[in-house]
């Protein structure tokens, strides 16, 4: 697993930033935050959007959210493009996430596999996903892990303050299979 290039800069421009107060239109415990940089998709039949896929969906296409500071969401936005060219991966979407609680659920808007880390000062909290008959179990702290997020997966209970970064692409059409890790079951990454 590839360690987080920049985690230092990375990390201090998510406790600069101010979090958006809406929680992504999700229901989601207290204390958590979440937006994404870059692509959207809204739901099938959505209407106002310059472009919409062949599946029906408006895409928005701004890279910053209007209810993140322009600036430093620009730079946040600058840095993934870096650790996504250091992982030999093109995405069309950033998942930014304080304290999200990781209930088991499945990325079905996702196209392909999807890269994932934590940072800050937490214990516990590994990312586990299902493939098929086994589990899998990675420590993402300041590492990348590769995954298809359109297998269930979620996150152990964790203790502190936990970043995640998800780099997924919702745009690229036809969708790729799924897509199977090489990883032995139940495997705790380090």
């Amino acid at each position: 697993m590839p360690a987080v290039q920049k985690y230092a800069e990375i990390l201090a421009l998510l406790e600069a930033l101010r979090w958006p107060v809406q929680h992504c239109g999700r229901n989601i415990a207290r204390g958590s935050k979440c937006f994404t940089l870059g692509c959207t998709l809204n739901a099938r039949g959505s209407k106002n959007f310059e472009e919409v896929l062949p599946s029906g969906k408006g895409v928005n296409r701004r890279t910053v959210p209007s209810t993140v500071d322009a600036v430093l969401g620009q730079r946040l936005w600058e840095l993934m493009l870096e650790e996504g060219r250091a992982l030999g991966y093109e995405f069309s979407s950033v998942q930014v996430n304080l304290n999200f609680p990781g209930k088991p659920h499945r990325d079905r808007n996702d196209t392909n596999h999807q890269w994932c880390c934590s940072l800050g000062d937490f214990t516990g909290g590994r990312l586990c996903w299902q493939e098929g008959d086994v589990e899998h179990k990675s420590n993402t702290c300041n590492m990348w892990t590769k995954l298809d997020g359109r297998h269930l997966h979620w996150v152990e209970p964790y203790e502190g303050v936990r970043y995640s970064l998800v780099l997924f692409s919702c745009t690229d059409h036809p969708a790729l299979p799924l897509y199977y890790t090489p990883q032995r079951p139940c495997e705790a990454n380090r």
